[in-house]
């Protein structure tokens, strides 16, 4: 009995205390004109949208912001896209190839048989 009660303290001692960080990466804005012109070269269709918390420098209350995922099926690329509302643009906040929509195993915790 104490052999697992110092393995379920090493666990949750290691999975309890993760810190997450905040990061920053380069995004490309421009205006939504724009965007369309890329999005409609690449043969993306707007797959999901959202709403989503965004936190600008200096601003203590969040504002919602429109985001979407364009995705062509056909390729595998997809284009994840932040509307800017107030400021009538739009920022490209990801992009790239390979998309896969059975992937719920991987978040999934394995069992030993």
């Amino acid at each position: 009995m104490k052999y697992y009660l110092i393995m379920f303290l090493m666990l949750w001692a290691t999975s309890a205390f993760a810190e997450t960080e905040w990061r920053q990466k380069p995004v490309q804005c421009g205006s939504p004109d724009t965007l369309i012109k890329v999005i409609t070269a690449a043969g993306e269709k707007a797959l999901i949208g959202a709403l989503t918390d965004l936190r600008k420098p200096g601003e203590l209350q969040p504002s919602l912001t429109p985001i979407y995922i364009f995705v062509n099926t056909d390729t595998g690329t997809f284009t994840i896209v932040e509307y800017h509302l107030s400021g009538e643009d739009v920022c490209v906040i990801g992009y790239g190839t390979g998309v896969d929509f059975n992937v719920q195993h991987l978040f999934e915790k394995k069992t030993e048989s």
